[in-house]
């Protein structure tokens, strides 16, 4: 991403500019329109240029700009039907297709132990390819986002359960092309960041590690996301939920750091929730006690952003940027990225996050 400047008598007007190779996409504020053809103008001067009068697809992405509500949607139809294609080969028929879910609820890759045998039986199946294009997909899909993580988990080496558990997410995207990300113009909280984190606790059997994970939306839709393990093992929930958050609020800064570059600074602290209370209370509380040694660092980091630290005019003053409130877990938009859901809360949260174009 990059911001030129145009200096004018009434002030500075910003052009935006996102690159990537030799695409360029051209970003201006309402009303500000005349200073593109400035800026092709200057380009052609050295380049050769073709404009295309709009954005309708990057690197796969479809965009759709509506033109009556200013919405923007971002959809991978033709990258799904790509998908399907490319999996029909190798993929035998299974009665046991599960569309309406990418995975059966509570399925854990990690539980299966993958002998040399099992792998060598599989090893001819193009595994790494499917997942990498599954993980491209899953930009946009955060509803196979948990199932996603589960598969690059098996990246070196896969059996026949990793490789069903692919064929599960295939036929669920098959059956639901049409859902991608709408950013709304007039949403009723206009370009205000919001944070949710969540943690679903050793459920690595492999290693006894946690799958942590985070989502940041701004009008209405998912702008990043993510889902790990653990960095370490995690011996409680909170501690768990803890690294979770610890993960967000450092996304956030950065986000809001980006989003003060781009024209529109988060003027309150970026509300983060998370569903566990004494994670919530840990914020805020006393210091921890020697148990909680392991992520020290993580807590004076979070502790720093959510309280703040010194006074205006201090020259180590850190403002408080962050706030973390408890949520239900029914209201965590972020529970889809820790475990696989049941076929009623995955289109509950698929429903508040994501946008069905019908196409």
């Amino acid at each position: 991403m990059y911001i030129g400047t145009f200096v004018t008598p009434d002030g500075p007007l910003y052009i935006r500019l996102a690159v990537y190779v030799d695409d360029l996409g051209i970003f201006v504020d309402q009303g500000q329109q005349h200073l593109v053809p400035h800026f092709l103008s200057a380009m052609r001067k050295r380049y050769t240029v073709t404009d295309s009068s709009g954005i309708d697809e990057i690197l796969g992405l479809a965009v759709h700009t509506d033109s009556d509500t200013g919405d923007i949607t971002l959809t991978q139809h033709q990258n799904v039907r790509d998908l399907v294609d490319f999996s029909t080969a190798h993929v035998a028929d299974d009665s046991d297709h599960r569309h309406s879910v990418p995975v059966p609820p509570g399925t854990n890759l990690s539980a299966h132990i993958i002998t040399d045998d099992d792998h060598a039986a599989h090893a001819h199946l193009p595994y790494r390819q499917v997942v990498g294009r599954i993980l491209w997909l899953a930009q946009t899909r955060t509803d196979i986002a948990c199932a996603t993580h589960h598969l690059t988990r098996h990246l070196s080496k896969w059996g026949r359960a990793s490789w069903k558990c692919a064929h599960s997410v295939i036929q669920y995207l098959a059956r639901t092309p049409s859902f991608g990300l709408r950013y709304r113009r007039a949403h009723p909280s206009p370009n205000v960041l919001v944070g949710y984190s969540d943690a679903s606790h050793v459920d690595d059997h492999s290693r006894g590690k946690s799958t942590i994970a985070h989502m940041c939306l701004l009008n209405g839709a998912p702008v990043l996301h993510r889902a790990r393990l653990s960095p370490l093992v995690c011996r409680s929930t909170t501690v768990s939920e803890f690294c979770a958050l610890a993960d967000c609020v450092s996304e956030v800064l950065w986000l809001r750091d980006l989003l003060a570059t781009l024209g529109h600074p988060q003027d309150a602290p970026t509300v983060i929730h998370v569903d566990n209370l004494p994670c919530v209370q840990m914020v805020s509380g006393p210091v921890p006690t020697a148990a909680w040694r392991s992520i020290a660092a993580r807590y004076y980091f979070v502790r720093e952003h959510t309280v703040g630290f010194g006074s205006p005019g201090d020259e180590d003053f850190i403002p408080r940027s962050i706030d973390v409130q408890w949520c239900s877990t029914s209201d965590q938009l972020c529970d889809g990225l820790t475990k696989n859901l049941p076929r009623d809360a995955l289109i509950g949260q698929r429903s508040q996050l994501m946008f069905n174009t019908g196409a």
